[in-house]
């Protein structure tokens, strides 16, 4: 249960320091420049912000599922600090181990390209 609430609709993804790495094992340290921050916000508010609030917080109920809280202080811990897992996630509905998310979370792919995803972690570094 905790696993499905926690990871049920999308992932921590706000409260992961400002990286992104090409693999869970390597990463790769780097600041979005503020137009890729806007991008990613825009990204958001278009695609996430129905389930996980415009501020991240989550909380919109399907069933027995509630969205995660993207701020949540735990949440930097269960996708090891990888910005690659979180994109996993957005765009395969994968959580850290490499399971399938519960619905109602999209598997994005095909509809968000892999920058479009980089771009939304990146902005949601910036609501932590």
């Amino acid at each position: 249960m905790w696993k499905s609430i926690t990871l049920g609709c999308l992932i921590g993804l706000s409260v992961l320091p400002p990286t992104a790495s090409a693999s869970p094992s390597a990463p790769m340290r780097h600041e979005p420049r503020p137009p890729a921050l806007l991008a990613g916000k825009t990204l958001f508010d278009e695609h996430c912000a129905s389930c996980h609030q415009a501020d991240g917080r989550g909380g919109a109920r399907f069933g027995h599922v509630v969205a995660a809280n993207l701020r949540a202080p735990h949440l930097e811990a269960v996708y090891h600090h990888s910005d690659a897992l979180i994109v996993r996630a957005i765009l395969q509905g994968k959580d850290e181990d490499g399971e399938h998310l519960q619905p109602p979370m999209p598997r994005w792919v095909g509809r968000l390209s892999h920058a479009q995803a980089v771009a939304i972690v990146g902005y949601l570094h910036t609501l932590h």
